[in-house]
């Protein structure tokens, strides 16, 4: 009897000394030199926008995605690239000329990228970081501008191929 005390005690304590020191060790961090990587669920808010005469823009809220790639050059620096996606449906009200309303019920395209620097105050694994970021946004409306082009070229296995694509009212900005 006093055999199993005696191991059950030195187990317990061998499993308080193993957890203390894997405590001790978690507190700090080996960021140096590591990757990291996370893959993103996002929601995009809806917004109601009212403009001139009437006019109106309706952005519905959407699921997107989104993805983060980052590289720590030591314990306190990381450098990081972002991007994100997400395809809301909207509703535009545009007013003619005559005074007349249009409706268009669409879906648009929003990318975003950007570059940050993350500076994490100390070496532990929870620590309080001020990140700079700098990048660029794009939105596309799906709303040809223009009549469809088309291109054609000679494909080794296809032969003379032609294509049309059609320009689409667009924006890219910085951020």
């Amino acid at each position: 009897m006093l055999i199993k005390k005696m191991v059950l005690l030195s187990c317990l304590l061998s499993l308080f000394i193993a957890t203390y020191s894997a405590e001790v060790q978690a507190k700090y961090t080996k960021r140096d030199g590591k990757w990291e990587a996370s893959l993103q669920v996002l929601n995009s808010q809806s917004v109601d926008v009212s403009g001139e005469s009437s006019s109106a823009l309706e952005v519905d809220s959407d699921l997107g995605w989104g993805f983060s790639l980052g590289y720590n050059l030591n314990n306190h620096l990381l450098l990081n690239f972002e991007f994100s996606s997400v395809t809301p449906d909207y509703q535009a009200t545009l007013i003619e000329d005559d005074g007349d309303p249009y409706e268009i019920d669409h879906k648009m395209d929003i990318y975003q990228s950007q570059f940050n620097v993350v500076y994490n105050f100390m070496a532990q694994q929870f620590t309080p970081f001020i990140q700079a970021g700098a990048g660029w946004s794009y939105l596309d409306s799906n709303i040809a501008d223009g009549p469809p082009n088309s291109v054609c070229w000679w494909d080794p296995w296809w032969g003379y191929v032609c294509d049309y694509y059609q320009n689409t009212y667009n924006d890219t900005r910085f951020s």
